[in-house]
């Protein structure tokens, strides 16, 4: 088995000088198992890093002479399936500012945009193609992958595949599907939180199991805790209350010098449409 030099490609390509929290053993689960196995379903909260778990693995993989990426002669690509077209566009550009061959296919391109983008992907110029779901619907799209060596499937806001799916995105149901279309590839999942239940049904509807053996699915948690947050509770019982609450929120932003906005959620739009005139 091939030792990938992860932290030369963290310090030269991302320009972190060390791992933090399950970084490192999440990046050796995928990259020391054979291709196909090592998979990894990885709890973390928003900001921590979660996204460095498969793009370090993805460089790697992509530009490893003499290892798994040339078990084929094809060129080897992450896949990347992500719900947010806003978050691929921002992980894409931060990703090409670093020099990494990275493009994203979805509806924001235009018919001429994503034809180009599919030769380009075809013809391996990419690292790393970050797709929704739904462009496994497309032929295109498939007939691109056809000709590459899918060496890692990510699965980013992986809840979506049981807590969401049927309503929110029903595509993220066929992970398992789209898995066998390329191939059934080493698969990394991330979520900021999902519970014991879900993160069972994440690993089901992947097509995986949980266990000891390499090709089953481990388990990274990092718990939920972030200390930068506080959470506080005010109990208010009325509209007057309410009211001089969100007004003294309002007015601790701009007195406290940060220059931040902050956002007020309602249950019912008439009640946000009533505080908003007021």
């Amino acid at each position: 088995m091939v030792a990938f030099n992860t932290h030369d490609i963290l310090q030269q390509t991302f320009g972190h000088h060390a791992f933090r929290g399950e970084q490192k053993r999440v990046i050796d689960r995928l990259l020391t198992t054979p291709a196909g196995q090592g998979h990894a379903l990885v709890l973390a909260p928003t900001g921590s890093g979660k996204s460095l778990c498969y793009q370090v693995p993805a460089v790697a993989l992509a530009s490893d002479p003499t290892g798994r990426a040339a078990a084929s002669a094809r060129p080897a690509v992450t896949v990347v399936l992500s719900p947010l077209i806003a978050l691929m566009k921002d992980q894409v550009d931060g990703l090409c500012k670093k020099g990494i061959q990275a493009s994203y296919i979805n509806s924001s391109l235009a018919r001429a945009e994503r034809d180009k983008r599919y030769k380009a992907l075809s013809a391996g110029r990419y690292q790393l193609i970050y797709v929704t779901p739904e462009r496994f619907r497309k032929p295109e799209f498939r007939q691109a992958l056809s000709s590459l060596d899918i060496a890692l499937l990510a699965v980013d806001e992986a809840h979506c595949i049981s807590e969401w799916g049927h309503d929110f995105r029903p595509d993220y149901t066929r992970v398992a599907e789209f898995r066998a279309l390329m191939g059934n590839p080493t698969t990394i999942a991330l979520t900021a939180t999902a519970t014991p239940d879900v993160q069972q049904d994440i690993i089901k509807q992947l097509g995986l199991s949980q266990g000891v053996e390499p090709s089953e699915m481990t388990i990274f948690h990092e718990g939920i805790a972030r200390p930068n947050l506080a959470l506080d509770v005010e109990t208010l019982w009325d509209d007057d209350a309410k009211l001089a609450h969100i007004q003294a929120a309002g007015r601790s932003l701009s007195e406290g010098g940060c220059g931040g906005s902050g956002i007020v959620y309602f249950t019912l739009i008439k009640t946000l449409r009533a505080f908003s005139e007021q």
